[in-house]
């Protein structure tokens, strides 16, 4: 009975060793982090940023020389966004003179999500030169986890910015290997 007990005691230890183990994610860094894992399975890192949409919800009422930015009553907006280390243009939105208003980023614009600072910059287009309303720069890697209390907040999918000049703006954006 002894031998037995012997063969059948490292069979049941292993068997218990086998449930018990959950495979996954165990890096909370990781894209698929999974808090419920027990043994790592591979992590993935996100390699790039995709911004989907930026909201203006507010913009300041007047220009930084005190006037009205339009005769007609409002401006005239549209947004540029620059590489902020390079200044190169990488998107311009089309005009929309309501305020809150949603541009689609369209074709959806995917950078380096590790190297990459954009400027954002918020324009009143006018007849004969448009005028800076605002900007704000973000670099794009501190976006990810500085504020995260979950795994789904490590890589957000929305977040809000404030411009030099009180302007707000909303990302929205995905995160991909």
């Amino acid at each position: 009975m002894k031998k037995v007990f012997n063969y059948i005691l490292p069979i049941l230890l292993l068997s218990a060793t086998q449930y018990s183990c959950v495979k996954g994610c165990i890096d909370s860094n990781a894209l698929n982090y999974d808090p419920e894992a027990t043994a790592n399975r591979g992590c993935i890192y996100p390699e790039t940023f995709n911004l989907t949409s930026i909201t203006v919800k507010s913009h300041p009422a007047e220009d930084l020389q005190g006037n009205d930015w339009d005769a007609d009553g409002g401006p005239d907006k549209f947004i540029k966004i620059f590489n902020d280390e390079s200044n190169v243009l990488l998107y311009t939105t089309s005009v929309e003179d309501f305020t809150p208003v949603t541009y689609t980023v369209n074709p959806i614009l995917s950078l380096n999500a590790e190297e990459t600072t954009i400027r954002i910059e918020l324009y009143d287009e006018d007849d004969t030169e448009d005028v800076l309303m605002d900007k704000v720069s973000l670099t794009l890697k501190n976006l990810t986890g500085t504020t995260a209390t979950t795994s789904n907040d490590l890589y957000p999918v929305e977040g809000t910015l404030q411009g030099e000049n009180a302007s707000s703006f909303v990302l929205t954006m995905t995160w991909t290997e």
